[in-house]
C-alpha cells in the first residue's frame, strides 16, 4: 500500500475509535485526547506530503465549532477493518487546531493559503 493510501486508512480508522473514547470517557482523557492528536497529526502529513491531492475546506454543516473538511480531490477506496469504503474527504479538522498550527509556527500562512486556495 503507498503511503498516501495508508495514510487514509489510518486517519479513517483512528476517527471512530477516538469518537469512541471520547463517549466512553470524556474529551479530556488521556486516550481521547492522544487519538485526537494523531489523528490531527496524520492530517498535517497527509496536507504537507500529498498537497497535490487533497485540501481544506471550511464544512458549513459541521456542528458546534467551525470546522475543516480534509478534502481529497480524487476518491480512494480504502480497506478498514475488513471493509471496503471509498472516501472523499480525511476527515473534519477544526479551525482552532489549524490556527494553534500557526501560532505555534508548526505550519506557515502559505501552506494554509495553499490548502484552502486548491478547492
Amino acid at each position: 500500500m503507498d503511503s498516501y493510501n495508508q495514510l487514509l486508512t489510518e486517519i479513517a480508522a483512528i476517527n471512530p475509535t477516538w469518537q469512541a473514547m471520547q463517549d466512553l470517557f470524556t474529551d479530556k482523557s488521556p486516550i481521547t485526547t492522544s487519538l485526537r492528536d494523531l489523528k490531527g497529526r496524520l492530517q498535517l502529513r497527509l496536507l504537507r506530503e500529498f498537497s497535490d491531492r487533497v485540501y481544506l475546506t471550511i464544512d458549513p454543516e459541521a456542528r458546534g465549532e467551525p470546522q475543516y473538511s480534509v478534502r481529497l480531490k480524487l476518491p480512494v477506496t480504502i480497506n478498514v477493518d475488513g471493509k471496503q469504503e471509498r472516501l472523499t474527504n480525511a476527515m473534519h479538522l477544526p479551525v482552532r487546531i489549524v490556527e494553534k498550527w500557526l501560532r505555534k509556527g508548526l505550519v506557515t500562512e502559505s501552506e494554509v493559503d495553499l490548502w484552502t486556495k486548491q478547492g
